[in-house]
């Protein structure tokens, strides 16, 4: 598999689409168990559910990915987490604007 992959606490990221490929958005497929609390001061992200169940709590608000195609925006500088509500880790594709980068990824320490 070409894609770059990326171990994050409690998720493993395949980049897809990177800034290198096209400099207005990136593109990955992630496998979720349980993320760390973050958010991203310039990137927005999109997460569409590939398969499992799904939590993402954005603040204080938990949305449930339930079905596949089923579809959350995560706005700038928005706390959020998920984690997989089924035994196996969850799949979401995620699409962010612009490209996502490590550099933008900022742990938080807001109780979730």
């Amino acid at each position: 598999m070409p894609w770059k992959k990326i171990e994050v606490s409690g998720e493993t990221i395949y980049e897809v689409v990177t800034e290198k490929d096209d400099p207005r958005f990136s593109f990955a497929v992630a496998e979720i168990e349980q993320s760390q609390a973050h958010f991203h001061k310039k990137t927005i992200e999109v997460y569409i559910l590939i398969s499992g169940k799904l939590e993402v709590r954005i603040g204080h608000c938990a949305i449930i990915l339930s079905r596949p195609g089923d579809i959350v925006t995560i706005p700038l500088d928005a706390v959020h987490s998920a984690r997989s509500l089924v035994r196996e880790r969850s799949w979401v594709a995620v699409l962010t604007l612009p490209p996502w980068s490590s550099k933008d990824q900022h742990i938080s320490n807001e109780p979730r």
